[in-house]
C-alpha cells in the first residue's frame, strides 16, 4: 500500500476512535441543550448558543468522514445547578475534558486525513472554549 493510499484508507480502529470522539461532542451538545433553557444572562446565552452550533458542526462534519454516521451512545447528566455562571463553569470545564480527549484520541488515529479533521475541529472547539471561559471570568 502507497503511502498516499494509507493516509486515506480508514481502519476500524480510526472510524471506532472517530465514533468515541463523535459520542463525546454528542453527550456534550445535548449537556449544552439541557442548559439552554437554563441561562439568562445574555452573553452566556450567545457563548452557549455558539458552543452548540460548533459541536453540531463537528458532529456532521465528522460522521460525513466516515461512512457509519452512527456514534457510540452516551447519556449526558442534567446540570444540578440553578445559577448561570456556575452552569456554564462546568460546562467549559466539561468541554475541556473533551478537548483533552480530542487530543489524545488524534494521536491514536492511523488516517491521516482523520487526524486532520479532528485536530480541526478540537482547534475550534478550544477557541470557542476559551472565548466562553473569558465571558465566564469577566462576569464573575
Amino acid at each position: 500500500m502507497t503511502n498516499q493510499a494509507r493516509k486515506l484508507c480508514i481502519t476500524s480502529r480510526d472510524e471506532r476512535l472517530v465514533r468515541l470522539m463523535i459520542a463525546w461532542l454528542d453527550k456534550s451538545y445535548m449537556s449544552a441543550r439541557f442548559l439552554s433553557h437554563r441561562i439568562e444572562n445574555s452573553s452566556l446565552y450567545r457563548s452557549l448558543m455558539r458552543l452548540t452550533l460548533l459541536k453540531s458542526q463537528a458532529t456532521r462534519d465528522l460522521r460525513q468522514a466516515i461512512d457509519t454516521p452512527y456514534p457510540l451512545f452516551m447519556n449526558p447528566k442534567p446540570p444540578q445547578n440553578n445559577e448561570d455562571i456556575e452552569l456554564m463553569s462546568g460546562l467549559v470545564s466539561n468541554d475541556k475534558e473533551l478537548i483533552n480527549k480530542g487530543k489524545v484520541l488524534v494521536k491514536n488515529l492511523e488516517s491521516d486525513h482523520l487526524a486532520h479533521k479532528v485536530s480541526y475541529w478540537v482547534a475550534a472547539l478550544q477557541m470557542e472554549v476559551e472565548a466562553t471561559h473569558l465571558t465566564v471570568k469577566r462576569l464573575k
